[in-house]
């Protein structure tokens, strides 16, 4: 009995549990050309089976940790939004999704690298 008791508790919360994240970046090779587009695609682990299908859009962030230096040395974390990813490409649970659009250096706070990399947090955009 406490054994199906546990399991009732506890499955609910693995369910909810999943953290979804970029966890691949291939791009073109630079070529040097002027006014050269290179793309990007970024590869994510949610997918159909999450329901993200090809034109959804997920937010992506990421995630500071700062530690307090002078008072109780507790570690603070900032989940910092970066932009919006757009799916080209979903199946199972992982997709493909290229930059729809990431904020501006001047509306942000500074990170080492500006753009989309692996370990950023994503997250689906719920529209009224």
């Amino acid at each position: 009995m406490k054994t199906i008791f546990f399991l009732i508790l506890f499955l609910p919360l693995q369910a909810f549990s999943q953290q979804y994240f970029v966890f691949g970046v291939t791009q073109d090779l630079p070529m040097g050309e002027e006014n050269e587009i290179i793309r990007k695609n970024y590869y994510i682990n949610i997918g159909r089976d999450q329901g993200v299908f090809k034109g959804s859009t997920l937010n992506v962030f990421r995630v500071i940790s700062i530690v307090h230096p002078r008072e109780t040395l507790e570690k603070s974390n900032f989940q910092v939004k970066l932009g919006e990813l757009k799916i080209v490409h979903s199946e199972g649970d992982r997709a493909v999704g290229i930059m729809k659009n990431l904020i501006p250096k001047k509306d942000s706070p500074q990170f080492d690298y500006n753009d989309f990399m692996i370990g950023d947090v994503v997250a689906v955009t719920i529209r009224p």
